[in-house]
């Protein structure tokens, strides 16, 4: 699983999970359980949640994985659990990510970029800026090649075209 989206909770209250109310609203038209049965999936089939960042709209259905090893950068847990920031805002984050996360039963923290089988079939790629701990996934897929999932990476053309990739 890449990312677990936005909590289910947002559906009653959309602005109440948001750091920033007046500016993000939530919205969620399906939730993660909802698409999981569409391919036949439940929860408790997903072994592996990997996380682009700590920013709610990401990790919001965390817990809805309690069996499955959750991989995310040791700079990112160590930034949400870290002194509190004295900006408002990040504290707001930071607090936030934290509540989401909870303690995962199975935490696998790792540094810089990591082939998650040794096969080259599941990449990590570190990617700090939008997060200190941020990071992109690079699957290779038999039929196409490879493909690359980023969160909040590149969010508009102009930072597209501004980024330099290293990959």
């Amino acid at each position: 699983m890449w990312d677990t989206g936005v909590p289910e909770e947002t559906i009653g209250d959309p602005k109440g999970w948001s750091t920033q109310p007046d500016l993000i609203v939530y919205h969620l038209d399906r939730t993660i359980s909802s698409q999981l049965a569409q391919i036949g999936l439940t929860p408790a089939a997903v072994n592996y949640v990997l996380v682009s960042h700590t920013h709610g709209d990401h990790i919001g259905k965390v817990r809805l994985f309690p069996d499955a090893t959750v991989v995310m950068q040791q700079a990112e847990y160590e930034w949400i659990n870290s002194v509190p920031p004295s900006d408002p805002n990040l504290n707001t984050l930071v607090t936030l990510a934290r509540k989401l996360l909870g303690h995962p039963g199975r935490l696998e923290l790792i540094t810089g970029d990591v082939d998650l089988f040794r096969d080259g079939s599941v990449m990590l790629i570190s990617t700090p800026g939008h997060t200190p701990g941020s990071q992109a996934l690079m699957i290779h897929l038999n039929k196409t090649g490879y493909v690359i999932l980023s969160g909040d990476w590149c969010t508009s053309r102009t930072t597209l075209s501004a980024t330099s990739c290293r990959l």
